[in-house]
């Protein structure tokens, strides 16, 4: 009789536990899909921003009519632009998918190609391009472990600004009078290119001497602290100190199999040189003759000389640098020309990140309410499972 009265009341407990856990669970979700659905809302509100600001502060009247005539008789470069943009994302995902397997020894294309997508789009939203990194993280950790996750979107960084910076210093040794006499666009360059190489600089000395980059990291946290320029001394310490050993251990986790991270360089060389190579298929596109190679050589004169600018995407300012490769083009052809461009390099960007952001939030909202369905069914049948259970114990 007592093992009959007990056993009942332990299954209205777990019952009852259950259902609380159940609550708290669809609680979470509603959280989770409010704050998806504000993220959306909040995209769509920079995307239409930016578009309204880039069309709204050209008072020029252009003539569309001519421009798309004038496209369409140069067909072939604009096919060859597409086909850039479309191979540009492909080697950003082949990267990634290579840091993938040099870490998990399996490759994953999918998680590859989302994680490259997103990684550009949220770079194109945030001030400095800084956005990307998180997102990338939290992408990557729905399918690969907490360490994974976090060091290949750092490696990824890194390996990024360095072959920038390796590829542009060799540009500017080659080719140093590919802008002609603007003085000012080239100093820009050099000094825009100097903080592009700190954060990789810094990480590959600190991972040869850890101890020297630890010393001069915290002389400059004491004379900043010094200047009123910091206030916590040892707080603004450990976080600089902890950053650069986090970037290091992500560079040597992926670089564990060299023939990866050599490969992982080849493409984003790749991607870096497909990129570089656009302005001048818009300039084709539009009619005019130009030189490739000094295309190119500008062009990363102009990626390094705007690198500092704080707005999304270096909107406003790559316009006015990019008018330095497309001065060749005039009227609307000046201004749907580098319309055009942009939209290459960062409309589009914008586009595939935001689709890609769409179906993960209507695959998981539906993903959860399959699991909210199987949950509610497996509440109903699981006193009968656990009589049987009992009852076979017994």
């Amino acid at each position: 009789m007592t093992e009959k009265n007990v056993q009942p009341n332990n299954r209205e407990k777990s019952d009852e536990f259950s259902m609380l856990e159940f609550s708290k669970q669809n609680s979470d979700k509603k959280k989770r899909r409010l704050k998806s659905a504000a993220l959306l809302i909040f995209n769509v509100l920079v995307i239409a921003a930016i578009i309204i600001i880039e069309l709204t502060t050209n008072n020029e009247r252009v003539d569309i009519g001519n421009v798309l005539i004038t496209w369409g008789d140069n067909w072939i470069f604009l096919i060859s632009l597409l086909a850039l943009v479309v191979g540009y994302y492909l080697f950003l995902t082949l990267k990634i998918n290579v840091l993938i397997r040099s870490t998990t020894g399996r490759s994953r294309h999918k998680l590859a190609f989302s994680t490259a997508v997103l990684g550009k789009y949220y770079d194109n939203i945030t001030p400095f391009g800084s956005g990307g990194q998180p997102f990338q993280m939290f992408n990557l950790g729905r399918k690969l472990d907490v360490g994974h996750a976090t060091a290949i979107p750092i490696a990824d960084f890194i390996i990024n600004q360095l072959v920038f910076v390796i590829i542009s210093v060799v540009v500017f040794i080659v080719n140093p009078g590919s802008l002609g006499d603007n003085t000012f666009l080239q100093v820009a360059a050099y000094i825009g290119l100097v903080f592009y190489a700190f954060i990789p600089v810094v990480v590959i000395v600190f991972s040869f001497f850890p101890r020297v980059i630890t010393a001069i990291a915290k002389f400059f946290c004491k004379l900043g602290h010094k200047l009123h320029l910091i206030k916590d001394l040892e707080k603004t310490e450990h976080k600089v100190t902890d950053a650069v050993q986090r970037y290091s251990s992500s560079l040597k986790l992926v670089s564990k199999n060299w023939g990866y991270l050599i490969i992982s360089f080849v493409f984003s060389a790749i991607a870096w040189w497909i990129l570089a190579s656009m302005p001048y298929m818009v300039l084709r596109v539009c009619g005019v003759e130009a030189d490739y190679f000094d295309a190119v050589c500008m062009c990363f004169f102009v990626y390094a000389a705007i690198t500092v600018v704080p707005t999304p995407g270096n909107a406003g300012a790559a316009e006015g640098a990019f008018y330095v490769i497309f001065k060749s083009l005039s009227g609307g052809y000046l201004f749907w020309g580098t319309m055009l461009w942009r939209f290459c390099v960062y409309y589009f960007s914008l586009i595939s990140g935001f689709s890609v952001t769409i179906y993960q939030y209507i695959h998981a909202a539906r993903k959860e309410k399959r699991h909210a369905k199987q949950m509610a069914a497996e509440g109903v049948s699981a006193p009968p499972a656990q009589n049987e259970s009992q009852g076979g114990e017994t």
